[in-house]
């Protein structure tokens, strides 16, 4: 099953590779909290664009549409998708 979850993983983030206007990325998978707990998350893909108007025709484009086809074969447990400003 990990593997399996690897390759579609793997598959997701070379699909992001050519989404225009894609400043960078990074990816995370959380770890226990330091009080034991599991974190309320799984992973984290974050996605950093230069403007809002570049994001928005990013993720509007065919590449953006395609990679976020792509969530819900490996979150199988939801996604949130959140926009911040750093």
């Amino acid at each position: 099953m990990w593997k399996h979850l690897k390759i579609i993983i793997m598959k997701f983030i070379f699909r992001l590779l050519p989404i225009p206007n894609l400043d960078h990325s990074e990816f995370t998978k959380f770890v226990p909290c330091p009080d034991g707990n599991q974190a309320a998350f799984y992973r984290m893909a974050e996605l950093y664009f230069t403007s809002d108007s570049l994001m928005m025709e990013a993720l509007s484009s065919n590449e953006g549409q395609a990679a976020a086809a792509d969530i819900p074969k490996f979150a199988t447990g939801g996604f949130h998708f959140l926009v911040c400003k750093v």
